[in-house]
C-alpha cells in the first residue's frame, strides 16, 4: 500500500492546530479501509480520523500515529503508519513560480505589466513544509493602480 496524497516518503505528515487533511492510498476504492489513532498515553487528542482518511487536529500540539490499514477482498491485509506532528505554523515563504530570464543578467526590477505566478508554502521552526493550515493569507498592496493579484488554479497559489 502507498501513500498517494500527500506526496510523502518519509512517513511523517506535518500539520497546524485546528485544521483539517486528507490521507489517499492506492487502495481506496478498492479495499476496505481502517483508520485508527494508536495512543499516544495523553489525556488531550491531538488528531481525530473520520472514514475517508479525513484528518482533524486538536488546539494542542504534539505528536500521533495514524494506523491505514486496507482489508483486501482475497483475504491479505496491508497496512501503513504515519507519524502525526501538529505544530504552530513559524513562518511563510513565498516563491515565484515564474521565471524571469534577461540577455543581460538579473534582474533588479520587476517590469510593469508582467503576470508572475507565485506560490505560498507555510514551515515550521525548523523549515520542514506544512500540508494543511488553518492560516488565512491577507495581503495589502502598496500601489493599487499598478499591482492585481487573484486566486490561481492552485490551493497555495496566487
Amino acid at each position: 500500500m502507498e501513500v498517494l496524497s500527500p506526496k510523502i516518503c518519509d512517513g511523517k505528515l506535518l500539520i497546524s492546530p485546528n485544521s483539517d487533511a486528507t490521507v489517499k492510498t492506492n487502495r481506496d476504492g478498492s479495499a476496505r479501509m481502517s483508520y485508527q489513532v494508536l495512543s499516544a498515553n495523553s489525556d488531550k487528542a491531538i488528531i481525530t480520523v473520520k472514514d475517508g482518511g479525513v484528518i482533524t487536529s486538536g488546539a494542542s500540539c504534539g505528536e500521533a500515529h495514524l494506523q491505514i490499514t486496507a482489508f483486501e477482498e482475497f483475504g491479505t491485509n496491508q497496512t501503513v503508519v504515519l507519524l502525526i506532528k501538529v505544530k504552530t505554523v513559524a513562518y511563510m515563504m513565498i516563491n515565484s513560480n515564474t521565471a524571469l530570464r534577461t540577455n543581460s543578467g538579473q534582474l533588479k526590477k520587476i517590469p510593469v505589466g508582467v503576470t508572475m505566478q507565485l506560490s505560498v508554502s507555510y514551515h515550521d521552526d525548523v523549515g520542514e513544509e506544512f500540508f494543511a493550515t488553518n492560516v488565512k493569507m491577507y495581503y495589502r498592496l502598496n500601489r493599487y493602480d499598478l499591482v492585481q493579484i487573484g486566486h490561481g488554479s492552485d490551493n497555495n497559489t496566487w
